[in-house]
């Protein structure tokens, strides 16, 4: 895998990774009992959309997985 491969499945990760763990900061928040688990999933779809983008962007024969 080359170095820009690595770079872009790196930042696929990191994206997803980031939408996962900052879900801990909406259900902390001062808002109203249906917003909180509305707001941890769109942390989590924002991740996933990302991560999506960045991997799917990318030229094929770049893909490990």
């Amino acid at each position: 895998m080359s170095g820009r491969a690595r770079a872009r499945s790196a930042l696929a990760w990191t994206g997803l990774g980031l939408g996962i763990v900052t879900i801990a900061t909406p259900l902390m928040a001062e808002a109203d009992t249906g917003a909180r688990p509305a707001l941890a999933v769109m942390h989590v779809v924002t991740g996933a959309a990302r991560w999506y983008a960045v991997r799917h962007n990318s030229p094929k024969e770049q893909h490990s997985s």
